[in-house]
C-alpha cells in the first residue's frame, strides 16, 4: 500500500476504528496474489503476529497504541522509519495521538538501535524512563549509575532519544522508543525486581503489589482485559490533571494473561 492509497481512505467517515483498520489491511492485501502471503509479509515487516492481523481483519479486536503504530508505519511506508500522522486516516491518527505517552507533534520517529539498547541495556532503559518523567542532570545520572551512566546518556543524545535543554538537563529527545510488547514485558519485570518494595506493601499509600488467578469464561476473560485497559489509561489521564505531576518518580506495570503458551 502506498501513501496515496492511505490518503484515499481518509473519507471513510462511516467507519469506526476497527472498521478503518480492517479496510486498510484489506486494501494492502489486494496487491498480493494470495492473501496468506500478504499477511505473512505484513506480519514479518510490522512484527505483529499473523493471528492478530487476522483478528483485526475480522474486526474482532480493537487495536492498541503499539499495534496501530507498528501497522501504519508499514502501511504508510514512511521512508525514515517513522510515521507521519498526516499520511494516515484521520481517526487512526487521532487514536495514536490520544494514546501516545508523549507529544507526537504530528510525527513519530524511531531509532532501531535505541530500541535494541532499551531491550538489552537496563541502565539505558532506566535513564530513558527517568528523563521521561522530568528533566535530569548529568550529576544525578552519575550519582545513580556512575560514569558509565553518563557515557550511556551521551550515547542516548547521539541516538536522538535524549536532548539537552537550555538549563543543561537531559529530557526526552525527538526520536521515540517503540514500546513493543517484548520491551514492555522486559522493562516492567526489571523495574519490578529492582524497585518493588515488599516491606512497604501493607502500608497505606506506599505501593501496590497484588496477584489473583482464577478460571474464567471467554466473556469473563474479556471483561478482565477491558478493566485493565481502562485502568491503565485512567492512570495516564491522571497525569494530565492539574496538580498531579510532582517529584515522586513512579512506574506502573500491568499484565493479565492466560496460563497457556500458545
Amino acid at each position: 500500500m502506498t501513501t496515496n492509497d492511505i490518503n484515499n481512505l481518509k473519507d471513510t467517515t462511516t467507519l469506526d476504528l476497527k472498521g478503518q483498520v480492517a479496510l486498510d489491511i484489506t486494501t494492502h492485501l489486494k496487491q498480493f496474489r494470495d492473501e496468506s502471503i500478504g499477511l505473512r509479509k505484513l506480519s514479518e515487516k510490522s512484527g505483529i503476529h499473523q493471528r492478530t492481523l487476522k483478528r483485526l481483519l475480522a474486526q474482532e479486536n480493537r487495536p492498541g497504541y503499539q499495534t496501530l503504530v507498528r501497522l501504519y508505519s508499514c502501511l504508510a511506508e514512511s521512508p525514515n522509519g517513522g510515521l507521519m500522522l498526516k499520511n494516515i486516516p484521520e481517526r487512526v491518527a487521532k487514536e495514536i495521538e490520544k494514546r501516545s505517552p508523549i507529544s507526537t507533534k504530528g510525527n513519530l520517529q524511531y531509532s532501531e538501535e535505541a530500541n535494541q539498547e532499551m531491550l538489552y541495556d537496563k541502565v539505558f532503559a532506566e535513564i530513558y524512563c527517568l528523563a521521561s518523567m522530568s528533566p535530569i542532570t548529568s550529576e544525578y545520572i552519575q550519582y545513580r549509575y556512575g560514569m558509565s551512566g553518563v557515557e550511556t546518556a551521551d550515547k542516548m543524545l547521539d541516538l536522538g532519544v535524549l536532548k539537552l535543554t537550555k538549563k543543561n538537563t537531559y529530557t526526552i529527545g525527538d526520536k521515540q522508543i517503540e514500546f513493543s510488547p517484548k520491551l514492555v514485558k522486559r522493562l516492567g519485570l526489571n523495574l519490578v525486581e529492582k524497585y518493588s518494595k515488599t516491606e512497604d506493601v501493607d502500608l497505606a499509600e506506599k505501593n501496590l503489589i497484588a496477584f489473583y488467578a482464577e478460571g474464567l469464561s471467554p466473556e469473563g476473560y474479556r471483561k478482565w482485559l477491558k478493566i485493565d485497559q481502562e485502568a491503565f489509561y485512567k492512570k495516564i489521564n491522571v497525569t494530565k490533571e492539574e496538580g498531579m505531576l510532582g517529584e515522586i518518580k513512579t512506574f506502573t506495570f500491568m499484565a493479565t494473561d492466560t496460563m497457556r503458551k500458545d
